[in-house]
This record gives structure tokens, sequence and C-alpha cells, in this order.
């Protein structure tokens, strides 16, 4: 796994959020969990910031504007939590399937199976309503 470019996403989203303290997290916050992490996404959505997050988790919607792409353009889109996400994208890029599902545990311990409670949920929804909005007529 990438570490430091984890610290680096993890401490550009603090400090987007406005969380972020030098003194108190230089050393220590290296991962978030996924309650942290999505009240801190959530901050930065209702704070208006989402286009400046880091591409790996700014909303497609803004990355789709920015690049001037249309849902239509594509060849497969599909939800990560749909079995057959992975093979699908495996198909379109060509590549072996080393897998059929996308594993349902966090890469820091793979162990734990990856629990979404109804609050989390919920933020999720509000997080990814946009997305839904342009990208559910094609959704596959």
């Amino acid at each position: 796994p990438d570490f430091k470019g984890r610290n680096k996403i993890v401490k550009s989203l603090l400090q987007l959020a406005g969380t972020w303290n030098e003194d108190n997290n230089a050393n220590s916050i290296k991962c978030l969990s996924l309650q942290q992490y999505l009240e801190t996404l959530q901050m930065v959505h209702k704070m208006g910031k989402q286009a400046q997050l880091n591409n790996h988790i700014m909303p497609q919607s803004i990355i789709f504007s920015d690049l001037h792409i249309s849902p239509s353009d594509l060849t497969v889109i599909t939800e990560i939590k749909k079995p057959e996400a992975a093979g699908l994208l495996f198909d379109v890029f060509g590549r072996k399937r080393s897998y059929d599902d996308y594993p349902h545990s966090h890469s820091t311990n793979h162990k734990i199976p990856l629990h979404v409670s109804p609050e989390q949920e919920q933020i999720l929804e509000y997080l990814t309503k946009e997305e839904y909005q342009m990208l559910g007529p094609y959704l596959t």
C-alpha cells in the first residue's frame, strides 16, 4: 500500500475541512476510521469545497464536468457494491480478472469486515446524491 500517499491525502482532507492541527496531528493521524472519514468529507461538502478534494475522492460529477465528459461517453457505469463490478471493469480495460468482487474489508486490516451503520449510510447518500442524479440513468 502507498502509505506515504495516504498520509498526504488524509492531511490534505483534514486541512480542507479545517480540522488539521500540526501540533496534534503531525504524527498521529495516518488513517481515519470510516466514521471520521465520512464526517470530515461531509464537512468539506457542506463548505462547498468538493472541487478542491484530491482526485481519488473528488465527486465524479465534478471530474466529468472538468473533463467535459458525458456519462454516455463511457463503456460501463455501475455501482461498486454490485458483485459483478470488478469483473466488468477488468473486461473494459482488457485485463485478466484477478477477482470477481471487491474486498469487503479495509486495506489496513483485511481480516476485519467493513460494516456501514445506518448513520454512515445516510452520510454516504448525502455525499453521492449528485453523482447518482447524474449517473443513475446509465447504471448497468
